[in-house]
């Protein structure tokens, strides 16, 4: 079989369609996961552009009554509505070479399921390229509460709703005059963390899940005022002149997460650090700020992906989810989901076996009250 059949009985036998769209590669592999899916997983849309109607401010209590009386209606919005517009991305990539000849060599020793393995990891690279993107705007959307993209000289920002008090900067001072967190010997950064905490609960709701980075723990590790919090200043005896001498033991990242369970907080997953880094064509970045710790809580929602044989008997199922990653109609397809195409080019030089993949995505948060950030701030010189 050569290279442009064995690509057309892919496409018929729909082996590439189930590696684009399978539901769980959305969350990335154990090296390498994509946490926000689980806050804003996939939902495919059948418009690119609608209103959508499920954002959600408040819940009442029902009222007790009998069982002919009228319904109490309350006042105040429970719900509101806003316009969503999903965003393109693409991405396109050519087997080199190398790679191609292996490929080839594989096909002309009859070994047609190394091969068609061989395709299906390089359509599996280009759909990873495009639920990065995904997760690029997940995490722009949830701690800055607005994604900005830029194609070519054209740059746009897409704003969401930013209840008041649940982004909030903790200013650093100065190299010289540190203050907020970065002030070791005075400041109790644990008073942040239970302001935000409480503000969230006069909303009815409850903190399950904290992400935050290597930086930032280190920075609470080495507080003072969070050391004596935790029961980490300790006294040592000198036997020879009979002083009493108070230091600092080492704050661990169990201890941080038992004093936060202790107050009530509810992270079955403790306080969850996100370093992980993309690459661009120029540089590369971070997914999460260094500076953020952000607080997501429980809602009730849920999103649910049938397992990777497209059976329902044993379905995976995402709780407690903030909203999710709307996966519209991309261009030129009558339905919505991702695309790759493979193309064999083999009359030109070199040839090769080029891919093209691209979408119609963006995130859509249904519980914006239930998402908090801090922004801890660095000193400045």
């Amino acid at each position: 079989m050569d290279i442009v059949s064995l690509i057309d009985k892919m496409n018929k036998e729909n082996q590439i369609e189930r590696v684009v769209n399978n539901g769980v590669s959305q969350f990335g592999s154990k090296t390498k996961p994509l946490p926000g899916a689980t806050l804003l997983p996939e939902r495919t849309v059948a418009e690119n552009i609608y209103r959508e109607d499920g954002i959600k401010w408040r819940t009442y209590v029902a009222q007790p009554s009998t069982r002919y009386s009228p319904v109490t209606y309350v006042e105040g919005a429970m719900v509101s509505s806003f316009l969503v517009e999903l965003g393109e991305s693409d991405l396109g990539m050519t087997l080199d070479a190398k790679e191609f000849d292996y490929f080839r060599k594989q096909l002309n020793a009859g070994s047609m399921d190394d091969a068609a393995r061989s395709l299906l990891n390089f359509v599996g690279r280009i759909t990873e390229g495009l639920q990065i993107r995904n997760e690029v705007w997940r995490w722009q959307a949830l701690l800055d509460g607005r994604v900005s993209a830029k194609h070519g000289n054209i740059k746009f920002d897409v704003d969401f709703t930013q209840p008041e008090g649940h982004r909030v900067d903790i200013l650093g001072g100065t190299t010289a005059a540190p203050e907020g967190w970065y002030d070791t010997e005075d400041y109790d950064p644990f008073d942040d963390i239970f302001a935000m905490a409480d503000m969230l609960d006069g909303k009815g709701y409850k903190i399950s899940r904290i992400f935050t980075t290597r930086a930032i723990l280190s920075q609470l590790k080495k507080s003072k005022k969070a050391a004596a919090r935790l029961g980490n200043v300790k006294i040592n005896y000198d036997a020879s002149t009979g002083k009493l001498t108070p230091y600092q033991g080492r704050v661990t990242n169990d201890q941080i997460t038992e004093i936060l369970r202790a107050e009530g907080f509810n992270i079955s997953r403790g306080v969850e650090t996100n370093d992980q880094t993309y690459n661009t064509r120029t540089k590369t970045r971070r997914f999460f700020h260094e500076d953020a710790m952000m607080f997501a809580c429980t809602t009730g929602r849920e999103e649910e992906y049938p397992d990777e044989r497209g059976e329902n008997d044993s379905p995976l199922i995402i709780p407690d989810t903030l909203g999710y990653m709307g996966i519209g109609t991309p261009a030129a397809q009558d339905r919505p989901g991702r695309v790759v195409n493979l193309e064999a080019i083999l009359k030109k030089k070199p040839p090769r076996v080029e891919a093209e993949g691209w979408q119609t995505s963006g995130p859509v948060i249904l519980d914006p009250e239930a998402v908090a950030v801090l922004r801890i701030k660095k000193p400045t010189p």
